[in-house]
């Protein structure tokens, strides 16, 4: 009987991730049929830049004139690139380093393509 309980509970725990990853694909597709290019904030110190990483790995410079927006839990949360950048951990880890991230490219972004 513990067995059929395990199994069930396992089938319960799966169904609720791919419930989830179905969430987090509408709201991407939402953001890119809303005008936003999608992506992983990339904060690096060292270099003292911040980036937006496509699924294929490319990455996008950001500048304190884009529009960039991180998800905090349900909420998006307007920030500059200099504000990624001075966001550290007591560590020294940049503190929005890794967050799903949208941001509404200018007109002149557009039309130099550096969306792609």
């Amino acid at each position: 009987m513990a067995s059929r309980s395990f199994i069930f509970r396992h089938s319960l725990n799966a169904a609720e991730g791919w419930d989830t990853m179905l969430s987090e694909h509408m709201r991407e597709t939402a953001d890119i049929i809303a005008g936003y290019t999608v992506g992983r904030l990339v904060v690096d110190l060292a270099a003292g830049s911040v980036s937006l990483q496509h699924d294929d790995g490319s990455l996008l410079l950001l500048r304190d004139q884009h529009h960039i927006e991180i998800r905090n839990g349900d909420q998006y949360q307007h920030l500059t690139a200099d504000q990624a950048l001075a966001a550290v951990t007591a560590e020294g880890w940049p503190g929005y380093a890794g967050l799903y991230c949208r941001v509404r490219l200018n007109s002149e972004d557009l039309q130099a393509g550096k969306h792609a």
